[in-house]
């Protein structure tokens, strides 16, 4: 029995001998370029021009693309964006709402899905628009990463990723809800006026220099990080995330906190402020001071 194991044992390190050697051989003949054995299509580069007039709502739908939304000083919308044979993208304008929806459109079989690729190419969408009035925007992605700057001034927010990161900076909005699975969220020197909503499972929140009215963060095992914001009202959740934060000295809070095994420590309050701040986790520590 033990040297029936034995033949077949040298037989497959024969074969992967012989797999190794004709790998070699390949990558030599190919200079050792990895690029060569992509099975993927390559992506040709496109922009678009949209009349700023016909749009004052925004939709973007992609897969795994990187979505950048920033400000532009033209007049018209700009999209920038990387199209193949099998995908590509729908651009809609609706006149009916004035709602312009760009929609990755993924024509490939299943076979086509079993992609090799090395040296990735990178292929975000761009929107580059006028910073005027704005009424929405919908953002929905599966696994790319979202980055918003620079004072894009839409009344409402709504943006929806499962492992991409988001990232926005500098800007302006009435409302803000941000849903994420495993992707860190990161907001900073922006403002908010009415609410900014924060639902994550495992990704971590980052709020620095965010001024709104009421902040509602949710999340599974992240940590909430917070630096200089300023709201009315905060109510933080977690499971086993951690809580820290450094506030503005120039407020007075009410603390309500909450953990049945993490440690808490909070500044002490002569007296109840204007300010709420209630947290609660269950196995995360909650660490909270003045600037």
């Amino acid at each position: 029995m033990f040297k029936h194991y034995k033949i077949w044992f040298a037989i497959a390190g024969v074969f992967i001998a012989a797999g190794i050697l004709i790998c070699t051989a390949m990558l030599a003949v190919n200079r050792f370029d990895f690029s060569a054995f992509n099975t993927e299509a390559e992506r040709v580069k496109k922009e678009y021009q949209i009349p700023r007039d016909k749009a004052v709502n925004l939709t973007i739908e992609t897969r795994d693309n990187d979505i950048i939304l920033k400000k532009t000083t033209g007049s018209e919308i700009k999209v920038t964006c990387y199209e193949s044979e099998e995908l590509s993208y729908d651009i809609l304008n609706v006149e009916t709402d004035k709602n312009l929806k760009i929609a990755e459109k993924d024509n490939r079989k299943w076979y086509q899905m079993i992609d090799i690729s090395f040296g990735i190419q990178k292929t975000p969408l761009t929107v580059e628009i006028p910073d005027k009035e704005w009424q929405n925007i919908k953002i929905t992605t599966s696994s790319g990463d979202i980055n918003l700057s620079s004072f894009i001034n839409f009344f409402k927010y709504s943006i929806n990723t499962s492992s991409g990161d988001i990232i926005a900076c500098d800007m302006n909005a009435a409302d803000m809800n941000v849903k994420s699975v495993s992707g860190d969220v990161s907001i900073k020197d922006s403002y908010i006026m009415y609410q900014l909503g924060i639902e994550t499972s495992s990704g971590e929140t980052k709020l620095s220099k965010v001024d709104t009215s009421d902040v509602e963060i949710s999340s599974t095992s992240g940590d909430v990080k917070l630096y200089k914001t300023d709201a009315v009202e905060y109510k933080i959740e977690t499971s086993s995330g951690d809580i820290s934060g450094k506030l503005r000295d120039d407020a007075a809070y009410t603390f309500e906190v909450e953990s049945l095994s993490g440690d808490i420590s909070v500044p002490l309050s002569e007296k109840e402020g204007e300010t709420l701040f209630s947290a609660i986790t269950t196995s995360g520590d909650i660490k909270i001071e003045y600037l």
